[in-house]
């Protein structure tokens, strides 16, 4: 297998091609939860008429491919967060500029590390983290002896990979994505009664110091949050 030494060119049509894709399935995720493939693809059928995937087979293939935007862990889909998706493509960018020679575990490790801890969370900063992400991500990065890394051609058919401008943008700098989950236990520390809007620290946990926001109107029973989880609730 050759190694890619040349950042692959889109076209305008293809990145707004692949952009249209992983909203529509960046926004089913987020507003559904976490999903398993037969259920995202009934939903897609529904409200897209297939008019971009065809086949469960289709979608399937296109999610498998792009482990930089979902993440599938026994057979549910989640979206992956907008840090994590940009770094990824900046790692990509990165390591396509740079001489083959260079091109290893150590210094995939440093890209990581510059990133928010967020990104740090879900990938580690340890050697083995490192490479346990590098080996996941098998259409993107091959993981040769002696910690060398290189790129995979295949990636060279992904425009997400490549281009900020196919991934999904937010208007609001709050983010609501049922889909993602973040493990620890968290304090409230701001509850607000006539809206049923708290913010939670994580405190504990791999997340810690990360905040999240809680509304009333996306919990399912519709309970007044503010009011059942004052300030000073621990959460989890």
């Amino acid at each position: 297998m050759n190694d890619l030494s040349k950042r692959p060119v889109f076209t305008q049509q293809e990145i707004v091609k692949e952009l249209k894709k992983v909203v529509l399935l960046d926004r089913i995720l987020a507003e559904s939860g976490a999903l398993t493939l037969k259920q995202l693809n009934d939903i897609v059928s529904k409200i897209d008429k297939r008019n971009n995937f065809n086949t469960l087979n289709d979608l399937v293939t296109f999610i498998g491919m792009r482990t930089n935007v979902f993440e599938v862990s026994f057979d549910l889909v989640r979206n992956h967060s907008q840090e994590f998706r940009e770094m990824f493509g900046y790692l990509i960018n990165f390591l396509c500029d740079i001489d083959q020679a260079k091109r290893n575990v150590d210094v995939v490790t440093q890209v990581i590390k510059k990133f928010n801890t967020i990104v740090i969370r879900e990938v580690g900063n340890t050697e083995k983290e490192v490479c346990r992400f590098l080996e996941k991500h098998r259409n993107f990065f091959i993981l040769c002896g002696n910690n060398i890394v290189m790129l995979n051609p295949t990636c060279t058919e992904i425009p997400s990979a490549w281009e900020r401008r196919a991934l999904p943008t937010y208007d609001s700098g709050i983010r609501y994505d049922r889909s993602i989950v973040l493990d620890g236990i968290g304090k409230v520390v701001s509850a607000v009664s006539c809206t049923g809007y708290i913010k939670i620290e994580i405190i504990r946990g791999p997340w810690t110091a990360q905040t999240v926001f809680g509304l009333s109107k996306n919990v399912s029973n519709e309970v007044n949050l503010a009011n059942k989880y004052p300030v000073g609730t621990l959460v989890s």
